[in-house]
């Protein structure tokens, strides 16, 4: 085997780098992209809370008619059943009142942006969610308005 890579069972050992004749470069990891697969204590925290970063930069929310009766946790197994409709939930642009959410983010009080994304929720560091303003950025397929 020529480049080391792991395999399926059945692949011969030059079948991805055609014996040697295929070299791939390996490129630099973008600092901020190391808190994906890092072991500093600022990657651990942002793998154990990714799913709140990800919710404090998304568009939408989940939607979703369900039997309430069936979902409660009252009962042995937790059962989740959509009834009608899931959907993406997609707030006015403005908040009626109160602190924006989603979508609204983007458009409301901008000028304090860290400050009103980082209060959605306490597990949040705001070092974190000023890097992740600055990856999208630089991002090509999102554009803030």
């Amino acid at each position: 085997m020529y480049c080391g890579a792991i395999r399926f069972h059945r692949e011969s050992p030059g079948f991805c780098c055609s014996n040697g004749r295929v070299s791939l470069s390996t490129l630099d990891v973008p600092e901020e992209l190391r808190l994906f697969f890092g072991s500093s204590q600022m990657a651990l925290h942002f793998k154990a809370n990714s799913h709140t970063y990800n919710n404090v930069f998304a568009f939408t929310s989940f939607g979703v008619t369900y039997d309430k009766e069936l979902c409660r946790n009252d009962k042995n197994v937790y059962t989740f059943r959509v009834e009608e409709l899931v959907y993406h939930f997609l707030n006015d642009l403005m908040p009626k009142e109160g602190k924006g959410t989603n979508l609204q983010l983007y458009f409301h009080d901008v000028e304090n942006e860290v400050n009103n994304r980082s209060a959605v929720s306490d597990k949040l560091k705001e070092e974190l969610v000023l890097m992740i303003m600055k990856i999208l950025e630089v991002n090509p397929y999102f554009v803030l308005p």
